[in-house]
């Protein structure tokens, strides 16, 4: 591996810069999975005031329509749930847990399904093809959905949840300049995004902003439309950069019981 020069600030800059961008993505995707993991509750809330600067971050410098209307609406929804007493507050949690029922678990008139195998199956039905390749995508990295959540592995939740996990192990391999780790990670985030997620979640994020009658489920249709899509291309722009500072080659990788990283050609 070739060590850039200390004297070329830009290069360390824009891999200091990468490592930090892996780890705002991954909370972002974090944050992500949890809002359509389950209905919202006070602890959520709660937890939605650390990831609000990046929101509005991701509002203020990107160019997308969607980023910015679903950057400004979460930002109204937060300043609205500041302003609430205790009644008013409950009355809000009954509200978007009526609205999370109602558009995900089959109660309302509009059903907006969470599985891939539903929009991208043969028959549209749950456990097709789609859900056995994000199965053998997890098994490669050891990676598995939490024992409690009963949804197939193929949920958005857990897809967001697995694109956060490898966005951090990203960011931790850069930290420790084990560049062909980052890339490697890198290139697992590109086929994943390419093959799973970009071809399934804009038409749920579509159909989320059509059924929704809150302002919590209609900005975080725009805000995931928004935040995908620009997301789609960075990957191949981190690759450039680290590729850039380092004289490193792209391998193929999977991971053994024990964690430790391991390459097949």
């Amino acid at each position: 591996m070739k060590t850039p020069p200390e004297s070329d600030k830009t290069e360390e800059t824009s891999v200091a810069e990468t490592e930090k961008a892996n780890g705002t993505r991954a909370a972002v995707y974090s944050f992500l999975s949890r809002s359509f993991k389950l209905e919202v509750d006070e602890g959520f809330l709660n937890a939605m005031r650390a990831i609000l600067p990046t929101i509005k971050s991701l509002g203020d410098s990107q160019s997308s329509k969607e980023l910015e209307q679903g950057s400004k609406e979460f930002l109204d929804f937060a300043e609205h749930v500041k302003g609430l007493d205790g009644e008013q507050k409950k009355k809000l949690l009954q509200d978007l847990a009526i609205e999370y029922a109602g558009l995900f678990l089959g109660v309302g008139l509009k059903h907006v399904y969470l599985v891939e195998s539903v929009y991208l199956g043969k028959d549209h039905l749950l456990y097709e093809a789609p859900f056995h390749e994000v199965l053998e995508a997890y098994k490669s990295l050891s990676f598995a959905k939490a024992q409690d959540f009963p949804e197939p592995e193929d949920h958005v939740a857990v897809e967001f949840d697995f694109m956060s996990n490898l966005c951090k192990w990203t960011s931790q391999t850069i930290q420790k300049r084990e560049v062909e780790n980052a890339l490697a990670y890198l290139n697992l985030q590109n086929e994943f995004l390419r093959d799973h997620v970009m071809r399934w979640v804009p038409d749920l994020c579509n159909k989320l902003d059509d059924a929704a009658s809150t302002s919590f489920y209609k900005a975080l249709a725009h805000l995931t439309l928004g935040f995908v899509t620009l997301d789609n291309e960075i990957p191949d722009h981190m690759t450039a950069v680290l590729k850039g500072a380092f004289s490193v080659e792209i391998k193929k990788m999977k991971i053994d019981k024990d964690s430790s990283v391991t390459y097949y050609s």
